[in-house]
């Protein structure tokens, strides 16, 4: 593995651990509940949390799609959300596809320019991959957040309990 990954991996094998907290005694109905207004479900959260992953995996080189693709890019309020079980059994099918495509990735790779615009200052994919690995961070400490309003632990919480 590139040696500049490491810390990404690091991080991403620790958000793996946090989604899997934060949906194991989450009902679907549960998951739909909106802390107030302006503040997004759980569900929509880890929903756009997986359409982030995607774009991570084809950071990588690889292509993997979500059936809801753009439900999860803005604030929604739709009752034609995915399920949460739909939602999880995504992330499994891209958590384990994710590491072993990053395992793989060379130097040159990660030097070259990202398809997609990202508001980082070097325009290469490993800054892509450093900005989207800290934009799931922060949608995994917002689903810790909303499972507080839900009269669940938090994340880190959960994970050492």
């Amino acid at each position: 593995m590139e040696s500049s990954l490491k810390p990404i991996v690091e991080i991403v094998v620790f958000n793996n651990a946090l989604f899997q907290s934060a949906v194991g005694d989450v009902t679907d109905d549960e998951s739909e509940r909106y802390p107030s207004e302006g503040v997004n479900s759980l569900k929509w959260i880890l929903g756009h949390v997986v359409t982030g992953r995607t774009l991570m995996l084809e950071l990588t080189g690889r292509k993997m799609t979500v059936p809801w693709d753009g439900v999860f890019q803005d604030k929604l309020i739709s009752n034609d959300l995915p399920t949460l079980s739909e939602i999880v059994d995504k992330w499994n099918e891209l958590e384990k596809n994710f590491v072993r495509s990053l395992a793989i990735m060379d130097a040159r790779k990660l030097a070259t320019a990202p398809s997609s615009i990202f508001p980082t200052v070097e325009k290469t994919t490993l800054a892509a991959l450093a900005f989207m690995t800290q934009h799931e961070s922060f949608h995994l400490g917002q689903a810790s957040y909303v499972r507080r309003f839900l009269d669940k632990p938090g994340l880190v919480e959960r994970l050492i309990s």
